[in-house]
């Protein structure tokens, strides 16, 4: 049994409220609500339960599982939320360019972005590179949405940019645009 969605974006928002400012794990109380989603991941060993003073506590196990969300210092709720639940990727590791792009991956056959429709360069993108035209594209890092993604009609790499550089690029054929 895996957890959900949902209780992984309850844990990244308990492990917020659960480190102190020096990083280190404390104890909480928790709201009913928490308190359900934290029984089911301590059930699947995400969490372990102390009790002091007649109270339930309950502190993250890093002994057991590591960090399940790789995104716990993310503030925006919205794009948390959307990436907790596979609605939106983060491109934050992918290779950047000097001028800050990231490059999302390379189509191998050039020549044909040439002559196809924008659609049919989204469809090469979706099966050659980590682009989706079905999520939204961030960088959970500096926690900023991308603006517009783009190929070259020349040597077929696919760039993510976070404003709307690719959209009026003649060199590029922009396939996403925010």
């Amino acid at each position: 049994m895996r957890p959900t969605a949902l209780n992984l974006l309850v844990l990244c928002k308990l492990q917020r409220r659960l480190l102190d400012a020096g990083g280190r794990l404390r104890a909480a109380s928790l709201t009913a609500r928490e308190r359900y989603h934290a029984a089911r991941l301590a059930s699947l060993g995400y969490l372990r339960r102390v009790s002091q003073n007649g109270t339930e506590w309950v502190v993250l196990d890093e002994t057991c599982h590591p960090n399940p969300v790789p995104w716990p210092d993310v503030r925006d709720e919205r794009m948390l939320e959307m990436l907790v639940f596979g609605d939106a990727l983060d491109v934050s590791a992918c290779v950047r360019s000097g001028e800050g792009d990231y490059l999302l991956g390379v189509i191998p056959d050039a020549d044909v972005l040439r002559y196809a429709t924008g659609f049919e360069v989204a469809r090469l993108a979706e099966e050659f590179t980590v682009f989706d035209a079905e999520v939204e594209l961030c960088d959970a890092e500096v926690e900023q949405w991308i603006g517009s993604v783009g190929v070259h009609r020349e040597n077929g790499h696919v760039w993510a940019s976070l404003d709307p550089t690719f959209y009026r690029n003649y060199a590029f054929v922009c396939i996403y645009l925010r």
